[in-house]
């Protein structure tokens, strides 16, 4: 594989990356002041999750992408 075929993996998996972490930050920080007492935690806990689920497909996607 040449360079630029390597470069043009690594961008996607860059971009992938690079917009995921801030919404992986938002995420830490619901999940830090979620409490059990609140009302809306379950549903907010379920939000995240969806959240995290398709981040873990866009990443798995990237990384297949470059592996192969």
């Amino acid at each position: 594989m040449n360079d630029a075929a390597k470069i043009e993996k690594y961008s996607e998996l860059a971009a992938t990356v690079r917009y995921t972490l801030p919404v992986l930050n938002m995420l830490s920080k619901m999940f830090a002041s979620a409490s059990s007492e609140d009302a809306d935690c379950t549903e907010n806990m379920m939000a995240a999750y969806r959240i995290l689920n398709l981040i873990s497909n866009d990443l798995q996607k990237a990384y297949e992408k470059i592996s192969d």
